[in-house]
């Protein structure tokens, strides 16, 4: 009986804080307190959220606050013996495409493979193949395309499309064991996937899928299996500086863990979670023990629990809509320069972003259902309510 077990973890960024620590120590440092754990896998998988540039990089020429570190930073992963990083994130164009291809060139001299990215969109969609034990795991990789990235990155990134993800699991389904799909996007910070998202997964895995790794949230959600297949909804961080941003919209930031899938005679076999908390000052991972993996498990536990009730998800689902609805309108009101030409742009990417096409999907039912509240009553002395008249 061939057995191995892959371990996958979520965002990992170099960036700020972290490229800090890493200077300050000797290329172990950064992972020393989660290597052990991190050996216990035959295969190992993350996502890279930020990009790498070289020291001579013109950083004044790039986006206004770009998430990346410099080439040294990304040898202090290579301790880690990563398989597969994903390097789709929608900070992968942070630093333009130039930024884009020194990064999936650096993480292939760190000895890992990037996925979801490459030199032309049949590369960035090539399935990757790892091999151990007489088992084949093969890795198909994706981003949603929203705010940061739109569509752009002139066909070096493989974008998030039902119909191509089914594509691609077609044509390599008989060449692998485990067909992994990895995707990042979504929504930040929610403890539960949006309804958009528990969709297409689902569909994913109709199509053929063994195992589904979606991150981006920056906080851990609940794993399901649906039909044969196993997802898990977002990994949460892994190496990030948590501090402002993320700090400030959820505490939960700081909740990390690694995800292991056992797979025995080319089937998922099992799974299970080793439990990490990110340190605050250093934006590295550490294990948790006792009292403090319990309480984790009731937290966890409580994730997965989100996944079995629809009206939750739903509820979740159309607050988050409501959220982004203002977040747009503040957006455009407090705008110091609104022009045409800016508004736009910016209705633009409302209307056809894919991210941004879901919100408008969840608002359109909200506002069909206040509509009907009011457009069918009967009033006897005045019209159909009408608050903003």
């Amino acid at each position: 009986m061939s057995r191995i077990t892959l371990a996958a973890v979520g965002d990992i960024s170099l960036a700020r804080q972290v490229e800090k620590t890493i200077k300050g120590h000797d290329v172990s440092h950064l992972l020393e307190k989660v290597k052990p754990a991190l050996d216990q896998a035959d295969v190992r998988f993350g996502n890279l959220e930020s990009v790498a540039v070289p020291e001579n990089f013109p950083l004044e020429q790039a986006s206004g606050i770009p998430l990346y570190s410099y080439d040294a930073a990304l040898e202090a992963l290579r301790p880690a013996g990563f398989d597969i990083l994903h390097s789709a994130s929608n900070h992968v164009l942070d630093c333009g495409w130039r930024g884009l291809l020194h990064t999936y060139e650096r993480i292939q001299a760190i000895g890992a493979r990037p996925l979801g990215t490459g030199c032309s969109q049949n590369e960035a969609r090539a399935l990757r193949i790892v091999e151990k034990n007489g088992i084949k795991l093969g890795f198909l990789g994706y981003l949603q395309a929203g705010d940061w990235t739109l569509e752009g990155g002139g066909g070096r990134i493989a974008y998030l499309k039902l119909e191509d993800v089914a594509a691609d699991i077609e044509k390599h389904r008989s060449t692998v064991d485990v067909l992994v799909i990895s995707i990042h996007g979504d929504i930040e910070f929610q403890p539960a996937p949006s309804l958009p998202r528990l969709n297409l997964c689902r569909k994913i895995a109709e199509a053929g899928a063994d195992l589904i790794l979606c991150h981006h949230p920056h906080v851990p959600q609940g794993v399901e299996k649906w039909g044969n297949c196993l997802i898990h909804y977002s990994l949460g961080n892994f190496i990030f500086d948590p501090n402002g941003y993320q700090t400030g919209n959820s505490p939960n930031v700081v909740k990390s863990h690694i995800f292991y899938v056992d797979i025995e005679d080319g089937r998922i076999a099992g799974w299970r979670r080793k439990y990490l908390r990110i340190d605050l000052q250093e934006g590295r991972p550490h294990p948790l023990a006792g009292e403090e993996c319990r309480e984790e498990d009731r937290y966890y536990l409580g994730l997965d629990e989100i996944l079995k009730n629809p009206y939750q998800l739903r509820d979740l689902w159309h607050t988050n809509c409501l959220r982004r609805l203002s977040w747009m309108i503040d957006r455009i009101r407090n705008s110091p320069s609104l022009t045409p030409e800016s508004f736009l742009q910016e209705y633009g990417k409302l209307l056809f972003s894919d991210m941004s096409h879901e919100y408008l999907d969840g608002l359109y039912e909200l506002a069909y259902q206040e509509y009907r509240k009011n457009a069918y009553n009967d009033f006897e002395l005045k019209r159909p309510y009408a608050p903003y008249e």
